[in-house]
């Protein structure tokens, strides 16, 4: 319950019967009682009553008088407050009347009969400016309350419910993680197997027919119809077919990344992008090789070789620079170009699948990516992945 006391004036008065009758004579003759009648007519769902210093009922109206009470509001006049009402409800509601008795207002929430009322007692000067009664207005605030626990329960029942959801989310996302990162190392294994075969089976199979073709146009020289030429040419050829073996093989898995490490798998593909492509790419990174370990050193190789043929794509630039670093438990991976600025649309794009990759690469080992540009002023991409010492 809630008691809210406001101070008025307050003077003692005497009680009494024929003071009591005289009071509810002169109050049923007073030009209040229809300010009284008035007040009653406008609370239909609870009930106003004026009581005396002895806290017995003068007079008593309204529609909810029967469930506030349980009887008719005529049999309440003459009777004490506490003699109607049960005793857990009278003695909520008694300092509330004793409060208007003492001159002051109060509001609170009382329940009675199985029913919620909201109480707001006060006190009712009389001529001399005493305190000869007081009033009790009761508005039955059962619905309300009821829709209000309601609300209470929906809300509570929402919160468990998006509790629940977002666990199962946040367990979805965590699986799709683990399998992201399993495809991932499927994939590198895979290539790693396509690019072995590659350069064992087929580059050993143009060797030989290679050498078979060198050898068959030393046998034709002197022979009529430029036979000798022809498979002279062929030799360039296979030349030729042995090269692009070669890079597909290490496109698909560098054999110097396994080899010679990171920095060193950085170093030759900046070369072997500033031959194709003609962007002066150069690389920054410690003498000292970093052990970034298998898995994270072809993550770091992949997202670098991602932000390579972004450049050469989209970024109309002419320098490229890669920087690769150790930094208090963090390898740190940034590529900068010169070029146009990559545009902020392309950032939260989900066609960017090249970007999707570079995310999931960096989300697998915990780590952070964030990718800059403005227009004109080029783009930055970096990398930062927790790494053990």
């Amino acid at each position: 319950m809630r008691h809210h006391p406001s101070p008025s004036s307050s003077m003692p008065a005497c009680g009494g019967t024929g003071r009591r009758a005289a009071r509810s004579s002169t109050w049923s003759s007073s030009p209040r009682r229809s300010l009284y009648r008035t007040v009653a007519s406008n609370i239909p769902s609870g009930a106003v009553g004026l009581f005396d210093r002895e806290l017995r009922y003068i007079v008593v109206d309204g529609a909810g008088v029967l469930d506030a009470a349980g009887v008719f509001k005529e049999a309440l006049v003459g009777k004490t407050i506490g003699e109607v009402l049960p005793a857990d409800t009278w003695a909520l509601l008694e300092p509330l009347c004793r409060g208007a008795l003492d001159g002051r207002t109060a509001n609170g929430e009382v329940p009675s009969r199985g029913r919620i009322y909201f109480i707001h007692t006060l006190p009712i000067p009389g001529e001399h400016g005493e305190v000869s009664m007081g009033m009790v207005m009761a508005l039955d605030i059962t619905a309300r309350k009821r829709a209000e626990e309601e609300v209470r329960r929906m809300n509570e029942d929402l919160e468990r419910r998006v509790v629940e959801r977002t666990a199962e989310l946040e367990d979805a996302y965590h699986h799709l993680q683990a399998l992201s990162a399993h495809l991932q190392s499927v994939r590198e294994q895979e290539q790693a197997r396509v690019a072995r075969e590659i350069h064992d089976e087929l580059g050993q199979a143009l060797t030989g027919l290679k050498f078979e073709l060198s050898r068959l146009a030393q046998r034709l020289r002197g022979h009529p119809g430029g036979v000798s030429d022809q498979a002279t040419a062929l030799g360039a050829v296979v030349d030729e077919t042995i090269h692009n073996v070669r890079r597909i093989s290490s496109e698909l898995r560098p054999a110097i990344l396994d080899d010679l490490g990171l920095v060193d798998a950085l170093e030759w593909h900046a070369e072997e992008f500033e031959k194709r492509t003609g962007i002066t790419c150069t690389v920054k990174a410690p003498r000292r090789r970093i052990e970034a370990g298998p898995d994270l050193g072809i993550a770091l190789f992949r997202i670098c070789q991602e932000a390579l043929t972004n450049v050469a794509r989209h970024a109309d630039a002419t320098a490229v620079r890669i920087v690769l670093a150790r930094n208090r438990g963090h390898v740190v991976l940034e590529v900068y170009d010169n070029g146009a600025g990559i545009p902020p649309a392309v950032l939260t794009s989900a066609k960017s699948l090249g970007l999707l990759g570079m995310r999931e690469r960096t989300r697998a080992f915990n780590g952070d990516l964030v990718i800059r540009g403005a227009p004109g002023e080029g783009t930055v991409v970096k990398v930062k992945i927790p790494c053990r010492d």
